[in-house]
């Protein structure tokens, strides 16, 4: 019988599901209520791994399971050991350290935000749950900050975040060891990186030991269509400028910042905006965030990062609790998931297109910021259609010069979306300097599925040049 395993994606403030595609994201969800369910159906172990821990009820859960028999060890971030809610922990008797135990000096921050369940037992593996992402156990990380939280249920990632745990722990029993606890540069990279959770690709990378940024950076160069993120702090120069160069490149680039950062003078924003190190030309659509709550002080808090998230080029997700810092890089205990599904990576961007428009972006799912073939060099017919069209792409060199008075040249793509921006079929059209291109269309997406009738958007991607055109299909 094969393994179980499963990934749940959580996000605490609002989004726009009429991008799922298929399942719609779980927004204005409950984290602590999550988590108190996950503590709750807990058999044998919890590893509770978190930068700052305050929210009572979530407290209250771990001490019932602590009393109900539960294996329970806790990290934290020296600066809240203080935290009256930590201290109820440490009064019931639950062993807790933060990092400055043993040889350990905390002049750097534990800033994880991780939780592993039940993978300390010995009689199932079905049962090994981890929790993690941009979420600190605190009323305003509960009720107002912008987070998200991935949960995953497979052994593997369990036994590598456990391994990490029991680093900086430095044992595998419930007493810690003053001797061989391990955090910040003191630690090395001793766990495995890459698993397979239901088909699905998973790298985890733990800071500062794993080198995570460049394995973001990685990401980076992947992409083929569009780069968006939705950051808290962005200070690292390399991530910026492998970002600037796919900008140079053609490819779409959206992002928000915390406006904590958004006004730093070290801000990676100041680049995109045209300023700063190294000055994007044109510069890159990125917005302030405006995340609201009634609730009381509120910021964008996550780390994540959507390569290629409305295209079927192997979307990709980046998320975890690691800024692109050098704090975070070099010094902070971090730890960062890289994960390959269109199916994931669409429930971020259900998120990331909500937060976006609410701080002024505007999305379409196509490209924006390219110039324009005209619109005469695309004939659709019959239009509409109900069983195959013909899509022609003509292009002579009286109607198709750029501002340099030259012919494109180079392979395109002929690709359609629906009208909320999911890519439905791609074309690979032979080089422009061919007169005539045609392509027949069936109706069907790239997986051979029949789709519902509706109106659909054509788009011709050469270089930095585009073109758009409206067709309807009947049924």
């Amino acid at each position: 019988m094969p393994l179980r395993a499963e990934i749940n994606i959580y996000f605490s403030h609002s989004v726009d599901t009429t991008l799922a595609n298929p399942y719609k994201a779980k927004g204005y969800s409950a984290f602590d209520e999550k988590l108190i369910k996950r503590i709750m159906v807990a058999q044998y172990s919890i590893d509770f791994c978190f930068y700052n821990i305050k929210r009572q009820n979530i407290v209250d859960s771990l001490l019932a399971a602590f009393n109900r028999g539960i294996d329970v060890r806790v990290i934290t971030e020296n600066e809240h050991i203080a935290n009256p809610a930590v201290q109820d922990i440490i009064n019931a008797g639950i062993p807790v350290i933060d990092d400055t135990f043993g040889n350990n000096q905390g002049e750097s921050f534990m800033h994880n935000k991780f939780a592993i369940f039940d993978f300390r037992d010995s009689t199932s593996v079905s049962d090994d749950w981890v929790w993690t992402g941009s979420y600190n156990i605190t009323d305003e990380g509960t009720e107002s900050n912008a987070n998200n939280v991935i949960e995953i249920q497979h052994n593997g990632i369990a036994r590598a975040y456990t391994m990490e745990f029991e680093e900086m722990w430095g044992s595998k029993t419930d007493t810690p060891d003053s001797l061989n606890s391990k955090f910040s540069y003191l630690k090395t990279d001793n766990t495995e990186h890459n698993f397979l959770v239901d088909s699905i690709p998973v790298q985890i990378y733990f800071s500062p030991s794993d080198h995570s940024t460049s394995q973001i950076c990685n990401a980076i160069a992947t992409a083929d269509s569009t780069i968006y993120f939705s950051i808290f702090a962005f200070t690292r120069q390399d991530v910026c400028d492998d970002m600037k160069v796919k900008w140079a490149s053609g490819i779409s680039v959206k992002g928000i910042f915390d406006n904590g950062d958004w006004y730093s003078p070290i801000s990676k924003s100041q680049d995109m905006r045209g300023g700063g190190t190294n000055p994007w030309s044109p510069p890159a659509p990125v917005f302030c965030d405006s995340v609201n709550s009634s609730w009381g002080p509120r910021m964008l808090h996550h780390k994540y990062m959507l390569i290629d998230a409305d295209c079927n080029s192997e979307p990709v997700v980046v998320t975890g609790s690691q800024n692109w810092s050098n704090n975070g890089e070099l010094h902070n205990d971090e730890n960062t998931l890289i994960i390959q599904s269109q199916n994931i990576t669409n429930q971020y961007l259900q998120e990331f297109v909500e937060r976006y428009r609410e701080a002024g972006g505007e999305y379409t799912g196509i490209t924006e910021e390219r110039q324009f073939i005209p619109a005469e060099m695309i004939k659709v017919f019959p239009n509409p259609f109900s069983q195959k069209t013909v899509i022609q792409l003509t292009v002579n060199s009286s109607q198709f010069i750029d501002k340099n008075r030259q012919l494109p040249t180079g392979n395109c793509q002929l690709q359609i979306y629906d009208v909320s921006g999911r890519l439905i079929r791609t074309f690979n059209l032979c080089n422009l300097d061919k007169s005539v291109e045609s392509v027949y269309w069936d109706g069907r997406n790239d997986y051979g599925e029949k789709i519902h009738s509706g109106i659909y958007v054509i788009k011709i991607n050469e270089g930095e040049y585009e073109e758009t055109e409206q067709l309807l299909l009947l049924k």
